[in-house]
């Protein structure tokens, strides 16, 4: 007699199951993005995330890769490559209720998402400091950086930069040097100036990215004030001159928010301790997005550091610059509005010819 095992029955309802993930943690402006909206838009598809878009506002899921931050929601590896298969083409609708969020094949699950908050910003370990922590970052900079973005710029004295970007950047970047030094000496209260705004084309555009690290520097520094007013001239501007996607990246920063790394290597620059893993992992945000906002809370840092006596390392220079020791900071939270050089760096009064302060620096 021959027996027969029969197979249990395949449930229609399993092979029909969309694809899955869980959201394991997101930022406020992911948060509120699910409670804000309905229905969106999948706007682009990339091969660790996605974006969404409903009403100007984005929200970014992808795998652990893409980092924590305001707008992001990460999911893990696994369930990123089941929704990754299951995606429609950019421009399909996608709908959001009851904590899920339904993009063609694949339903996305945001009720066990934890909050990504930023950490809390230190006090500076002293401006002396910060100079010295800025000098190692330019050191940096001129191994690391990438030549199509703006870090060389920002960092280095002159750059190996292509001639129509360096000449379109560095007026741009000197006015916003300027204007960042003069309010943080209280010795002006003009209108910031934000012609960065929409500045080299990419996803999210670099200049963008320079004012959102410039944004979040001056929270850093406990200058909200400077922020809102940078912000405010960068509201007027940004609807006809940046991308919807840039917008909401600057909102965020305006609220004190960035990239988990950016507020990692800001606050080490403040405390002058070791980033350069941070620096590696700021360096695959986007093509140059994490050094160029790096960059921008770089000319921040340097304007809270110009005002050291005595000895001051000079971010881009490589060599050290004296100053006059009779100029003395008034103390750790102020700064002293420096003069600056051709290229929008802060002039040091140098003692000795440039021989003698190779000789010192080494």
């Amino acid at each position: 007699m021959t027996v027969t095992r029969s197979l249990p029955p395949r449930s229609v309802a399993a092979a029909e199951r969309p694809a899955s993930a869980e959201v394991a943690c997101w930022g406020s402006h992911a948060q509120r993005f699910v409670e804000r909206h309905a229905c969106a838009v999948l706007v682009a598809v990339f091969a660790r995330s996605l974006h969404l878009e409903a009403d100007g506002d984005f929200l970014c899921i992808g795998d652990a890769s893409i980092g924590k931050g305001p707008l992001n929601a990460t999911v893990d590896a696994a369930g990123w490559a089941r929704v990754a298969r299951e995606l429609p083409p950019a421009g399909s609708a996608v709908r959001i209720d009851a904590g899920t969020i339904a993009i063609g094949g694949a339903v996305v699950s945001t009720a066990a998402a934890s909050m990504w908050r930023p950490p809390s910003w230190p006090r500076a370990a002293g401006v002396e400091r910060v100079a010295a922590a800025l000098d190692d970052l330019a050191r940096r900079t001129h191994e690391q950086a990438p030549a199509d973005g703006l870090a060389r710029i920002v960092l280095e004295s002159t750059g190996e930069l292509a001639q129509q970007l360096e000449r379109s950047a560095r007026p741009r970047v000197r006015r916003l040097r300027q204007w960042a030094s003069a309010r943080l000496s209280g010795s002006v209260h003009e209108q910031a100036p934000v012609d960065l705004l929409g500045l080299v084309p990419g996803l999210t555009l670099s200049g963008d990215d320079l004012l959102c690290g410039a944004l979040l520097a001056l929270h850093a520094i406990d200058r909200v004030d400077t922020s809102r007013d940078l912000h405010a001239a960068i509201a007027h501007a940004a609807p006809s001159a940046t991308s919807p996607l840039s917008n909401a990246f600057l909102q965020a920063a305006a609220e004190g928010q960035g990239f988990e790394t950016l507020h990692t290597i800001i606050i080490a620059l403040l405390e002058y301790r070791p980033f350069a893993h941070d620096l590696e992992v700021l360096g695959r945000i986007g093509h140059t997005s994490g050094w160029d906002a790096l960059a921008g809370a770089a000319i921040v840092l340097q304007a809270f550091s110009a005002g050291v006596p005595g000895i001051q390392r000079l971010a881009g220079d490589g060599a050290i610059g004296w100053v006059d020791p009779g100029h003395k900071a008034r103390d750790d939270s102020t700064t002293i509005a420096p003069a600056l050089d051709s290229h929008g760096h802060p002039r040091v009064r140098s003692r000795g010819p440039p021989s003698a302060r190779r000789r010192r620096s080494a």
